[in-house]
């Protein structure tokens, strides 16, 4: 799944190699993956490792040799990752979302929503409030809310208490409803 692939540094190999540069990047693009992860673990164990290459003895650290995944296999595999390679560094990304990662989501948005809502209509942070919202009986609100109260309450510096009519709200300073992805909330 992974393959080593190099080029030489130009800037460096440029000026001491001159006319037989040419014959070193041709060299150096014909290497083999295990020839190139040798040279990249020999160089990182040792700075002054020099190998030959092209008809030229080349320090190691003057090629630049990238470590990278092979999608097609990768994706036989883990159909679901979302591969990024640069010189640097690979990233493997799984994109499936789960329903602990929606849940978190919803109380991120709901809180970034509530404190929105605050500044909007000049409550200020530090203002004792009571947040109190009706849920509808949508079972995925009230696991977020439950499952990510911590998160939330530590933010809005308010506990969020649930009920099902107005009647049981106290003095209502804003009031407004969150949607998200078809989940509706009254605050």
């Amino acid at each position: 799944m992974i393959y080593y692939k190099a080029e030489p540094d130009w800037a460096i190999l440029g000026k001491k190699l001159l006319k037989k540069m040419k014959d070193v990047k041709e060299a150096i693009s014909n290497m083999n993956s295990d020839e190139l992860k040798l040279i990249k673990e020999n160089t990182l164990q040792n700075e002054e490792y020099e190998f030959e290459v092209g008809g030229c003895k080349v320090l190691g650290r003057d090629v630049v040799i990238k470590r990278l995944f092979i999608e097609s296999e990768v994706k036989k595999t883990y159909s679901n990752l979302v591969i990024e390679n640069n010189s640097d560094v690979s990233i493997l990304l799984d994109i499936n979302s789960n329903e602990e990662l929606e849940l978190e989501n919803f109380a991120r948005q709901f809180k970034s929503y509530v404190q929105k809502s605050r500044k909007n209509n000049g409550v200020q942070i530090d203002d004792l409030i009571d947040i109190f919202v009706d849920i509808n009986n949508d079972k995925f609100i009230d696991n977020s809310i439950t499952q990510f109260n911590d998160l939330i309450v530590t933010t809005l510096k308010s506990e969020i208490k649930r009920v099902s009519n107005k009647n049981e709200w106290n003095k209502v300073i804003v009031e407004d409803e969150f949607d998200y992805n078809q989940h509706k909330i009254k605050i």
